[in-house]
């Protein structure tokens, strides 16, 4: 497989779900100065905007920051808007990677040097399984108390749950190939698993593993800390959630964590949760630094924004 020349930089950093639609998330990424970042390589792990010509300028601002940006479209990326009528979301994927080719952003592998110490980024596209379509791969976990119909991947599903996830009601998946589901389409797509002469650093969007749904003892440790910084009292019993919502029904996929093994990866970078992780299970160490909502970074669920200048988190070297 040919790969580009390598990329020399200082820093390999990572942020995800920035949300710029939001004009107080707009503001903190146009923030940014380019002082602190130009020698460094931006991983932006998915979902900026669902208007294809705010995502681009923000990719192009941020190429503007950056040695290099890597960017995967997330969920929102791929939303279908009113004045959109006729395209589905698998054209809107392939219309955001247009627009990165047209500004220099990257979403295949490139080598990344940094003095005498280089790592590979591998970007991976993804989406999540659901239980009903996919139930060796969906990250669903049944609530403690539900009935035992609600604990069956044939039953269906709660209709709070797809009331309240836009997904439902703003991805079309009119193309995808007959008896194919997004997440199966997406990593068929990634490109085949190759050996890399330096340590891969991969990234997708959705999570790969069913255990980083929950928090780690040390990161609600990092959590409640945040809280207390910030003023405010112990964790509500939903801990930010909606009355009723499962998220794990929409939180990604394990086909992701057979390709990030496959890779021989060190660390793997996602987000989609807007709750933020760093831990190592085995021997791989996964990281999630979301920017969030303006509401959530209040409440301290994404920690670690303020130490990093509300900004994307150093991973490498």
């Amino acid at each position: 497989m040919p790969f580009s020349p390598p990329i020399h930089a200082d820093r390999i950093l990572a942020i995800s779900d920035i949300h710029v639609n939001r004009e107080h998330n707009r503001t903190l990424v146009e923030s940014w100065s380019p002082l602190r970042y130009s020698d460094d390589v931006l991983i932006l792990a998915g979902d900026i905007s669902d208007d294809l010509c705010l995502l681009k300028d923000t990719l192009t601002c941020l190429s503007e920051k950056f040695r290099a940006v890597f960017f995967v479209p997330g969920n929102h990326d791929v939303w279908i808007r009113s004045d959109e009528e006729g395209m589905d979301s698998l054209e809107k994927f392939c219309n955001v990677l247009s627009v990165c080719d047209r500004v220099g952003v990257h979403y295949t592998p490139h080598k990344i040097v940094s003095g005498s110490k280089s790592a590979w980024i591998v970007p991976l596209f993804s989406w999540y399984s659901e239980p009903e379509e996919d139930p060796t791969n969906t990250l669903f976990i049944a609530p403690a108390n539900a009935a035992p119909k609600e604990t069956s991947t044939e039953a269906k599903p709660a209709s709070t749950e797809y009331q309240i996830w836009m997904d439902s009601h703003l991805c079309k998946w009119d193309t995808l190939p007959a008896g194919c589901t997004p997440s199966q389409y997406f990593t068929q797509n990634n490109q085949s698993a190759v050996t890399y002469d330096a340590p891969v650093i991969s990234f997708s969007h959705f999570l790969p593993r069913k255990d980083l749904i929950r928090a780690s003892t040390e990161e609600m440790n990092e959590t409640l800390d945040e809280r207390r910084r910030r003023g405010l009292g112990p964790l509500p019993e939903r801990q930010g959630g909606a009355k009723g919502f499962n998220f794990t029904r929409f939180a990604g996929c394990s086909r992701i964590e057979k390709q990030i093994r496959e890779l021989g990866s060190t660390l793997h970078v996602h987000g989609h949760q807007h709750r933020n992780r760093d831990r190592t299970v085995n021997g791989v160490r996964y990281v999630s630094h979301c920017m969030g909502t303006k509401y959530e970074q209040t409440e301290g669920w994404v920690w670690g924004l303020e130490k990093w200048h509300y900004g994307p988190r150093h991973i490498w070297p």
